[in-house]
């Protein structure tokens, strides 16, 4: 009852449209159709029927008018169907509806034109059952050219068509657009839009159906025909606007039309469809000798050339006042609304399919052209360039380069703008296209010139930065070519930037400007003062630019400096030690929490990781912004967990930990810049970083609201931290210990590795493996540790605290995927066997069994544990927590990352290589022989017990078989 007064009370009497019960009826019908409401669609055709019969549209035109928009908002909601029955109720409502709208149609067509009428009332009815066939077409019916229904209303739309056409023919031109007039043409372009809907959909029915070849033909001759045969409503003219814009839509809709079934992918045949009767090589022949016949191209070819790819009054009125704006419109690929982009894209495509008749056109063309005004001669300089690299087999553009166009750039009359700024675009697809090898030097020239402060066009100027850019793109672009113009490039192009015209479009300079630096990549250290001196001074003049509300006026701008620092970070090496002083603060503008700067965060996350990979040694500068990576990991933002944890490893590579957990304060000065780093605030700093860290970990390992994946990658950083502080030579165990104190940190990794905790078997064992590494570092001090444990788990019974510890390990042993974590476990429970605890030596026999016995095996053989399918092969092995490959041996990895190193294309990434060499030899786990290991911690246990009794614990419960086997592993271990 409730649907059906919606429905009523939608349509009832009244004067204005009812937007919102439109709006309502399709809101229910998108998530009631068809399960709780099946009939709605139905329901709302019958509902429309009875409007049209009990009123007129004299004196009840909204009521009829409501239920025909209430319709149509519900197909069109109806239309995104995703699962299979509800696209089958649709496209059943469709077929079984399309004979009605048909009868609609041709009844309010039939209306307007009956004794000349006119009446408008009837074409809005009409436009809005346009509306709905176009998403009946496009959506609704599968295979219309097979639908008698379909093709009858098909015949209906065009025949519609012809008749408003005809009705503009025969009207004198006009003086104002009327009513008549705007929905008249308001039709047209629905028509329009439906027939750009089913070439989109289903382009092969679009093709297929016979009167498609009138269609075509009808638009073809809107394109092609001159203004006299043109009805003055269809003419093409640029200086429209507002209503007027009209008939330049049907002309972007004709264009468009056609570049729908130019070398569309819909009529590709593959070798089993390459018979005659398959529909794409019935459609292929269609077009090629229908649509695109010869002479039709040759037309339409002119017609781009000279009229739609032209610059008209109006572009040039907005070249001159709007110069930013124009650039970055033509820049952006607005095709789809802009008639001028869309002939290019459409000219680019036919020139592939029919260049041999096309080229000799052109070429004749470009014979004649003193005899073009500038407009012209712009746009056949465009038709060169968008068809450079075919072009380029028939003439030479060096020749063509020397005898035309360096005169063109040199001479100065009125307009000789344009045609600079189209030379410097041609450049740029020639070098892009590798098609001037031998003249790259001449070509940079004239970009450069065009680029200088002689030049006064600022479309000119940043069209050259354009062309620049694309050179800096060619594949291949070589650094020793441009290395004698480095300095002028970058002082013209920061110059251009403090052009006070210049707002808009500064990231494209910027942008520019990075990928100069980019490409360089160590070429750039010759320029690279000035570019220490600019950068600052371009970031804060962008960064001061903000509204009332502290907003950035320009983000694109800023986003592109950020882009632009990352890059001469990376280019610069180790000599990026010289920019801390103001890529510091950068990042922390860019990183901080406020929701201001927010769209930044990913863009300073990645300069914040380029400058601590590519420091030779850990500034006070960076240092102090530990502190804030540690607040961030306690953000809701779990984006870039992944980004926070490579920071922190960067840190941790850069033996931040060692600053703190070093007792031994005289093995600092080892350390380059140690005595900066080792100031008391710095420490103090460094210090309640940590404690933030450890705090903020903690709170994610209780929330447990991440996936494995999440936790994996958090335990691995944690993993990273205590490896790092492993280096020190001597460990500062108090300040350890407090550390691991904070927020119950320990005894959360102790809970989770506990059986028949929340955590998934993954997890689980990932902190068993953690919670080795922890032992490891305790070693001799593992009564120490286990005391710091047993208080903060309320357990007074140390021995009890070691069994659980022994019960972790070894349950969660099998599920160790890496052979590091297995290292790990192995050498933790040598130590917990040293403690000659009988709470650990009950469980000898099984450690033997489970872990030593089964470790010994897989170390003997090649079994290879990492997960090689997580990332490409040349980032696995770094990206992987150090040790990843032990199994492989020390020197191997080594040898790997020497290989990594060399195959780099930048030697941006030596610095952080060179820290990881270090940890991988440096790693204790990593260099011990187990099997010693064992031995010695094996052996602790001699001075408290009898070979009896060792013997007894040996065998424990075990069969005899397996009995046998560690007693005679024990046997075998070498000598300590």
């Amino acid at each position: 009852m409730i649907r059906s007064r919606l429905i009523e009370q939608d349509c009832s009497d009244t004067n204005q449209i009812n937007l919102q019960y439109n709006l309502a009826i399709s809101k229910i019908a998108r998530w009631d159709f068809p399960v709780y409401w099946p009939s709605i669609l139905e329901d709302l055709v019958n509902n429309v029927e009875f409007m049209q019969k009990n009123c007129s549209l004299d004196t009840n035109f909204f009521r009829i008018e409501n239920s025909l928009i209430a319709l149509h908002y519900s197909i069109k909601t109806s239309c995104g169907r995703v699962l299979a029955t509800e696209r089958n109720a649709f496209k059943a409502f469709s077929a079984s509806f399309i004979p009605k709208i048909s009868n609609w149609y041709k009844s309010y067509i039939y209306l307007f034109f009956e004794n000349q009428s006119y009446n408008p009332r009837f074409l809005v009815p009409a436009i809005y059952c346009m509306k709905i066939i176009k998403r009946l077409f496009a959506f609704g019916i599968s295979n219309p050219e097979n639908n008698p229904d379909c093709l009858l209303l098909y015949d209906l739309i065009f025949e519609s068509l012809s008749q408003f056409y005809n009705f503009f023919s025969n009207s004198s031109t006009p003086n104002d657009i009327d009513n008549i007039t705007k929905l008249s043409l308001k039709l047209i372009v629905s028509i329009g839009k439906f027939y750009i809907e089913v070439s989109k959909f289903s382009p092969t029915s679009f093709v297929l159906m016979e009167k498609t070849v009138s269609v075509m033909q009808w638009y073809g001759n809107i394109l092609v025909s001159n203004e006299a045969d043109t009805p003055p409503f269809f003419q093409y003219n640029p200086l429209l606007e507002g209503y007027d814009l009209t008939p330049n839509k049907i002309h972007l809709q004709s264009m468009l039309l056609f570049k729908a079934i130019v070398r569309n992918l819909a009529f590709e045949t593959d070798y089993e469809s390459q018979n005659e009767n398959s529909p794409a090589t019935i459609c292929n022949n269609i077009i090629a000798k229908v649509f695109f016949n010869d002479d039709f191209v040759s037309l339409l070819i002119n017609a781009m050339i000279t009229k739609y790819m032209v610059l008209s009054n109006k572009d040039i009125d907005k070249w001159e006042f709007e110069p930013e704006e124009w650039i970055i419109e033509e820049e952006s690929d607005n095709w789809l609304i802009d008639i001028r982009a869309c002939s290019e894209k459409l000219f680019t495509e036919l020139f592939m399919d029919k260049k041999e008749i096309l080229l000799p056109q052109l070429l004749s063309n470009l014979g004649n052209t003193s005899e073009l005004s500038i407009q012209k001669k712009d746009a056949l300089y465009t038709a060169v360039g968008l068809c450079a690299f075919e072009l380029s087999k028939s003439i030479s553009f060096t020749e063509w380069l020397q005898s035309h166009l360096i005169n063109d750039i040199k001479q100065s009359y009125a307009g000789s703008e344009i045609i600079r700024r189209r030379i410097v675009w041609l450049i740029g697809k020639w070098v892009t296209n590798g098609l001037v090898p031998d003249n790259l030097a001449l070509c940079y020239e004239i970009i450069l010139q065009c680029l200088s402060e002689n030049e006064t066009s600022i479309v000119v100027k940043l069209s050259s930065v354009v062309s620049l850019n694309e050179c800096f793109n060619d594949w291949n672009f070589d650094p020793n070519d441009l290395a004698q113009y480095s300095e002028i490039i970058v002082k013209q192009l920061v110059s251009l930037l403090k052009n006070p015209l210049i707002s808009e479009s500064k990231p494209i300079v910027i942008n520019c400007l990075s990928m100069f630096i980019e490409r360089m990549r160590s070429s750039i250290k010759p320029v690279l003062g000035l570019l220490i001196e600019a950068v600052p001074i371009i970031w804060e003049d962008i960064a001061s630019d903000t509204n009332a509300n502290g907003e950035i006026n320009n983000p694109n701008s800023i986003k592109s400096v950020i882009d632009l620092t990352t890059n001469l970070v990376n280019s610069s090496g180790v000599e990026s030690q010289h920019l801390n002083n103001f890529v510091c603060p950068m990042i922390t503008f860019s990183c901080c929490n406020s929701p201001v700067q927010v769209f930044l965060q990913e863009r300073g996350l990645e300069l914040w990781m380029a400058s601590l990979k590519q420091c030779e040694f850990l500034t006070s500068d960076l240092a102090s912004l530990f502190g804030l990576v540690c607040q961030l990991i306690g953000s809701d933002n779990s984006e870039f967990m992944s980004e926070y944890f490579s920071i922190l490893q960067s840190y941790f590579y850069l033996h931040l930990p060692f600053f703190v957990f070093e007792q031994n304060k005289e093995n600092l000065l080892n350390i380059k810049n140690s005595n900066e780093i080792s100031s008391v605030d710095v420490i103090n700093r460094i210090t309640v970083g940590f404690q933030e860290l450890v705090l903020n970990i903690t709170g994610h390992l209780v929330s447990n609201s991440y996936n494995s994946k999440f936790f994996c990658s958090m335990i691995n950083m944690l993993d990273a931290l205590f490896l790092s502080i492993n280096t020190a030579d001597r460990v500062d165990f108090m300040k350890f210990f407090e550390l691991l104190k904070i927020s119950n940190f320990i005894a959360n990794i102790y809970g989770i590795c506990q059986s028949g905790s929340k955590y998934s078997p993954i997890v689980m064992s990932y902190a068993a493996a953690l919670l080795a590494r922890l032992i490891l570092i305790s070693g001799d001090n593992i009564g120490d540790f286990v005391r710091v444990l047993a208080s903060i788990i309320g357990q007074s019974d140390f021995d009890i605290v070691l069994k659980d510890l022994c019960h972790i390990l070894l349950n969660n042993y099998d599920m160790l995927v890496y052979q590091k974590h297995r290292k790990l476990v192995c050498l933790a429970l040598s130590i917990l066997v040293s403690t000659t605890s009988i709470s650990v030596l009950n469980h000898l026999s099984s450690i033997i069994s489970v872990v030593w016995i089964d470790f010994q095996a897989s170390s003997g053989n090649s079994r290879d544990y990492a997960n090689t399918s997580d990332d490409p092969k040349k980032r696995m092995l770094l990206n992987k927590p150090i040790g990843i490959s032990w199994d492989k041996g020390v020197d191997k990895l080594n040898s790997e990352l020497d290989v990594y190193d060399d195959d780099c294309e930048e030697s941006s990434t030596s610095q952080e290589t060179i820290r990881k060499h270090y940890f991988a030899n440096n790693d204790f786990v990593a260099k011990v022989n187990e099997l010693l290991f064992i031995k010695a911690r094996f052996s602790a246990n001699r001075l408290k017990y009898s070979d009896e009794e060792l013997v007894k614990l040996t065998f424990g419960d075990l069969s005899e078989e397996l009995a046998m086997e560690n007693l005679n592993f024990i046997k075998s271990l070498p000598d300590v």
